[in-house]
């Protein structure tokens, strides 16, 4: 068995996503039959400017293999960012045919890389697992406002819903994102992993309290 995941961080960049993504394909790993390769495509470090870590284009190990695609420099405002993932779908597409897959995984927050993940299965042919972070169309006019916002909502709302079509199996990270998704796509599977809790957090010694009665 061959697994895809798709995530546009992951570390050693620093992000929700990052971490998220990680925390994923360690469960993949973990729980997969003896055999199972699992590959990631994602881009190389490029979540804040002024982070700079390097991290190889490709990293392997048996059963596991993880592809950078190196970004060229961006602004991190809307349009930077556009241009940024249009850079990373191009290079993704051809890396995700290299193969064939039995499965797609997507994590996404801003819906591009999940349709990204949608394309690819349905070119693979394979089932497709999305893991979703946020909901985009639900806030793209609180961020591009109403006269801006009302275009882009319509054209990223017909996006998301042929998405989500193609999905065997959508994962909402909360529960407050239940309503809208099942309002609009009944007819499909959902769980829900939320986030956890770093372990550090969990093994972490009590702090004596300062006050007392």
């Amino acid at each position: 068995m061959r697994l895809l995941v798709l995530s546009f961080y992951y570390p050693p960049d620093l992000s929700a996503g990052s971490f998220r993504a990680a925390s994923l394909v360690a469960a993949l790993r973990e729980r997969a039959p003896p055999g199972t390769q699992v590959d990631v495509i994602t881009t190389s470090p490029n979540r804040y400017q002024t982070f700079s870590q390097a991290a190889p284009e490709i990293e392997e190990v048996e059963g596991f293999r993880v592809r950078r695609i190196r970004l060229p420099a961006h602004s991190s405002d809307m349009a930077g960012q556009s241009r940024a993932f249009l850079h990373f779908a191009s290079h993704a597409r051809r890396e995700g045919m290299r193969c064939r897959y039995d499965l797609v995984l997507a994590t996404s927050s801003r819906l591009m890389t999940a349709a990204l993940g949608a394309w690819i299965a349905r070119r693979q042919r394979a089932p497709l697992y999305l893991d979703i972070r946020d909901i985009f169309v639900d806030t793209i006019s609180d961020v591009l406002g109403p006269v801006t916002g009302w275009p882009v909502r319509h054209v990223m709302s017909r996006l998301e819903s042929w998405t989500m079509r193609r999905a065997d199996r959508i994962n909402l990270v909360s529960r407050g994102f239940e309503a809208y998704f099942r309002a609009r796509y009944y007819d499909r599977s959902f769980s829900f992993f939320t986030n956890g809790i770093d372990e550090e957090f969990l093994t972490a010694a009590a702090v004596p309290s300062m006050c007392s009665g």
